[in-house]
């Protein structure tokens, strides 16, 4: 078999794999949970991908160009021990022969495909009895809520000046005086909101705001990630069914993200995992104080003292 023609014949059984997965998923009334976690496994896998940069292995042997140049993790790899996990071990036994088909191909090395099928196995266990049909409405939509203010904020901050970035925040905190005496939006608010006089989000705008003058661009930026990701946490924890929204595998699943963010911003892989790790802890320990305040400004400060100690 010609090299092209085992490339493509690997191709074919990754995409049967995942079908037969789907399918069996779909057979034990368990679709939705899996296609829930498939889409997250890409969505790490990518943003680990495209974050990390690693290069490629060379395969233009095979007579195809490279349309991908990051290698690490295997997505194929991942994707497939995500799956195959889903068939026993006749499906592990598949998903090990397209992993290893990658390295006998020379389109991935041992190390990539390892990482790989560990993630996938991984995220297999945090997603195989997940139950995405109890969760509160009510939590989603302030769930919602945070994200879309942290990624306006560190959107402003990323792209704008400082002066700039202090005018969108303070629209923002308008914006929330508005919406709470605004009748339409203060049926949402009152909807949303966990006490009598919910300041959360102005927290968290005043947090970032406060992060970014006190120790600049840079490191409110890795704390804007922080942010985004204490509003993923919460929503991956309601996907896996857990009763409480501090779950340690979703801050796990979380702070992969913020791994590739602060690394795909800073390119320095010894603050992405002191930025993760930090995230992780606060994320799961912390259920005393304000997330909106402490994640923010630890993180920023953080950062901060990793430039003027380590990068100065």
């Amino acid at each position: 078999m010609g090299g092209m023609t085992f490339f493509f014949a690997v191709s074919l059984s990754f995409y049967v794999l995942i079908i037969l997965a789907l399918y069996s998923a779909y057979k034990n009334k368990r679709f939705v949970v899996f296609f829930i976690g498939l889409v997250m496994a890409g969505i790490i896998g990518l943003a680990l991908k495209y974050s990390l940069q690693i290069p490629r292995p060379s395969y233009e042997y095979l007579g195809i160009n490279k349309w991908d140049k990051y290698a690490f993790p295997s997505m194929h790899a991942l994707l497939s021990f995500y799956a195959g996990a889903y068939l026993g071990i006749f499906g592990l036994i598949w998903a090990g022969l397209i992993a290893l088909s990658r390295v006998i191909l020379q389109v991935h090395t041992t190390m990539d495909v390892l990482a790989g099928s560990i993630l996938g196995l991984t995220l297999f266990y945090f997603f195989k009895n997940a139950e995405p049909s109890h969760f509160s409405k009510k939590e989603v939509v302030r769930k919602f809520i945070h994200l879309f203010v942290g990624v306006i904020l560190f959107l402003a901050m990323y792209y704008l000046s400082w002066l700039e970035f202090l005018i969108v925040g303070i629209s923002l905190l308008a914006g929330y005086v508005i919406a709470v005496v605004f009748p339409l939006t203060k049926q949402l608010y009152n909807y949303v909101k966990r006490k009598e006089k919910d300041l959360s989000p102005v927290a968290l705008i005043l947090s970032i705001i406060l992060s970014y003058l006190l120790f600049g661009k840079n490191p409110a930026l890795a704390g804007s990630i922080a942010v985004i990701g204490d509003g993923i946490s919460p929503l991956i924890a309601i996907i896996i069914n857990s009763k409480n929204p501090r779950s340690l595998r979703a801050a796990f699943l979380t702070s992969l993200l913020v791994f590739a963010g602060i690394y795909y911003l800073f390119k320095n892989i010894l603050l992405a995992v002191g930025v993760s790790i930090i995230f992780l802890v606060i994320d799961y320990f912390n259920d005393k104080w304000e997330d909106n305040i402490i994640l923010p400004l630890a993180i920023s400060l953080v950062t901060w003292l990793f430039y003027l100690l380590v990068l100065s």
